[in-house]
């Protein structure tokens, strides 16, 4: 057979297949359409200032789920660019990614728990929940580096909160 007779059935062929896809491509769009139809007027999140957490003012602080993810989020984000940065493989480090992550998980819920405690949250002027987002990795980071978060312990809490001058409760 001719080269250029296989280059023309090619051609012709991705066209095809092009087209194929394209009106794959408006299906799905048509569909999803129909089953979830663009909100008319979609809701405005914004930001509020809620600084102490549910049941602070009674004694009672119950350790806030948006405050663990922003802290897990910022330490795991941070760590993994410390890793880069040094040529430090998380794997090999933590015995595989999922124990990174564990790992930085359990961080995250010890300090949230600890600060419910000893945090005076009414003197912050920041949304906890972010400002643990930002703050909270480079701070342990700075402090730790990332080798030994399977081990974390109490006390770490206190340097962390030292680091991030956070206002205790007397």
């Amino acid at each position: 057979m001719n080269v250029n007779i296989l280059l023309e059935r090619i051609n012709l062929l991705a066209t095809d297949v092009a087209a194929l896809i394209a009106e794959r491509d408006s299906l799905r769009v048509a569909v999803s359409f129909k089953v979830n139809p663009p909100a008319v007027n979609p809701p405005q999140v914004k930001r509020t200032t809620i600084t102490p957490p549910k049941g602070y003012d009674e004694g009672e602080c119950s350790p806030d789920p948006a405050a663990i993810l922003g802290a897990a989020v910022s330490l795991y984000e941070t760590g993994k660019a410390y890793a880069n940065e040094h040529n430090i493989n998380l794997s090999e480090l933590y015995n595989g990614a999922d124990e990174w992550m564990r790992s930085v998980h359990s961080a995250a819920v010890s300090f949230e728990a600890w600060a419910c405690d000893h945090v005076a949250f009414e003197e912050l002027s920041d949304v906890w929940s972010y400002f643990l987002e930002d703050k909270f990795g480079p701070a342990c980071v700075a402090l730790f580096g990332i080798e030994h978060y399977g081990s974390w312990d109490q006390h770490w809490c206190v340097q962390v909160a030292g680091r991030l001058r956070l206002p205790l409760r007397k």
